[in-house]
């Protein structure tokens, strides 16, 4: 009984996010953070501990898995195949910028493997959806709750420093749209700074973007099988102590992203008269507010204070990484 009380806790405050970031602005992924970090002497205990942890590990991949619901193929071929290929190599150099960069930080590098996923795919959601696949420690999730803060932020500045540098280089709407949803790491403020310029920027970014969205996928399952590996050869990191877990929710979300693509989800649902696919998309939306509400309980301002200006260089350093990979991108290939 408990452990549902939890997560109903969870929801209840997932909504709460999601309606402050309506009515006064700003990410509900932070305010669900904030939150949850403010209450998390309160209402993080032992009655509710069992049912927040499973919000932060399990919820959390079916909201993640409900992401497909977002994406096409079909919306892809828009970009070209030149575009989008040059797209995959800068997200893959990204998460490798990032691990490099750590290591010579004096960091590990699962904080540069989750940074680097987050800057170079979607944000929050791909940071706690790497996160998921590391065998869970307390490191893991203080490194995840300083990637969700870091890139929320430098989104927000991006939003609003981009469409100057789009203005500064005379590009047209596909170059905008491009450099948009290439370089700016959540969906929101890709929406939010594209749609500042015209409908058409905005159409192609949200496309640019969602492509990186699906890039999670196959991103995930080869970091699974890499942390496999380690595992199995029994890797001297002594934090790495149980099985890697199979991606499974990247089934699920693969599914979904080839029923979309094909229309099977494009059917109203009774009485509340909502497509199944709007549905399960805002579903997704809630499942991953409530597993990051869930990760701010686990968590204290001790433990945000302690995070070290060494993390912060480094989601900088990656977002100038990938903003210059882009620029690249925009400038030379995309016509």
């Amino acid at each position: 009984m408990n452990n549902l009380l939890a997560i109903f806790m969870c929801l209840i405050f997932a909504i709460v996010s999601q309606l402050l970031s309506k009515h006064i602005g700003g990410s509900y992924m932070l305010y669900a953070l904030f939150i949850g970090i403010v209450l998390s002497s309160i209402l993080y205990n032992e009655k509710t501990k069992q049912g927040v942890d499973y919000t932060g590990k399990k919820i959390l991949r079916i909201g993640v898995a409900l992401l497909g619901v977002r994406i096409t193929f079909n919306e892809m071929s828009v970009l070209g195949v030149d575009v989008l290929f040059a797209l995959i190599l800068s997200i893959f150099a990204t998460i490798s910028f990032g691990v490099i960069v750590a290591r010579l930080m004096g960091l590990d590098s699962r904080t540069g493997t989750i940074s680097g996923g987050a800057v170079a795919i979607c944000g929050a959601s791909a940071a706690i959806a790497i996160s998921s696949i590391f065998p869970h420690s307390k490191k893991i999730e203080q490194q995840t709750l300083f990637v969700i803060v870091a890139v929320n932020i430098l989104s927000t500045i991006a939003m609003l420093l981009y469409p100057l540098i789009i203005k500064y280089m005379e590009y047209n709407s596909l170059q905008a749209g491009v450099f948009l949803g290439g370089a700016i790491h959540d969906v929101a403020q890709v929406v939010g700074a594209s749609l500042s310029i015209s409908e058409e920027v905005g159409d192609i970014a949200t496309i640019t973007k969602l492509f990186r969205v699906a890039m999670l996928l196959p991103v995930v399952f080869l970091l699974s099988i890499i942390i496999t590996l380690m595992v199995k050869n029994k890797s001297q990191d002594s934090e790495i102590h149980a099985q890697a877990p199979f991606p499974m929710f990247l089934i699920v979300f693969i599914l979904l992203v080839g029923f979309n693509s094909f229309d099977l989800l494009l059917f109203e649902l009774p009485i509340i008269n909502w497509q199944l696919n709007s549905t399960l998309a805002f579903i997704s939306k809630i499942l991953l507010t409530m597993s990051v509400f869930a990760l701010g309980l686990k968590t204290s301002f001790k433990d945000v204070m302690n995070i070290g200006s060494k993390y912060i260089l480094l989601v900088i350093l990656e977002t100038i990484f990938i903003t210059i990979l882009v620029l690249l991108i925009t400038t030379y290939i995309v016509v």
